[in-house]
């Protein structure tokens, strides 16, 4: 079990932003800091289950992982999803591309 303080928290805040930022979509300033709010909560909810049979940082992914899944779940549910809508339409762009690769 791993204690999860604010010395914690203040020390891998800038991995949190970093793993926060290379996943997903490009999130604004202020989803960014209700996500690692999120992410310090999945730590707290979680941190008996560490072991330290494995890094800290990769628990810190887990735990990242975990709470962009929940923020992506609320805003599917949400009434507007339209960051997580399918479509059948094909982009102009991806025919263009095709002409070129049919050359090679």
């Amino acid at each position: 079990m791993i204690i999860v303080d604010n010395e914690l928290v203040t020390q891998w805040k800038p991995l949190i932003y970093m793993l926060l930022g290379k996943r997903g979509r490009k999130y604004n300033r202020e989803e960014m800091d209700d996500l690692f709010v999120d992410v310090v909560i999945e730590m707290l909810k979680n941190a008996r289950y560490y072991t330290g049979q494995y890094a800290i940082g990769t628990w810190i992914e887990l735990q990242v992982r975990s709470a962009m899944n929940n923020h992506v779940t609320k805003e599917s549910k949400a009434n507007d999803a339209s960051h997580h809508v399918i479509t059948n339409e094909i982009p102009d762009e991806a025919a263009e591309e095709d002409e070129l690769d049919a050359g090679i």
